[in-house]
């Protein structure tokens, strides 16, 4: 979240900054939404072969460009 808030108040007036997560990611979605975040747009999951063992709030950087 101090990531998210700095690229916002860093940024010119009016800029545009996302943050995407998992859809798995039910805290961070929480977390999002009690900070004033609202989603804008969902991608699919692409999954190939056998479901593996993971942790979806402990995968970052798909959307954020690695910030985090």
């Amino acid at each position: 979240m101090a990531i998210l808030a700095a690229r916002v108040g860093t940024g010119a007036p009016g800029r545009r900054v996302r943050c995407g997560i998992l859809i798995e990611n039910e805290a961070g979605a929480a977390a999002l939404e009690a900070a004033g975040w609202r989603e804008a747009w969902r991608a699919p999951r692409m999954i190939r072969g056998a479901p593996l063992h993971w942790h979806a709030d402990h995968i970052w950087g798909q959307f954020n460009h690695a910030m985090g």
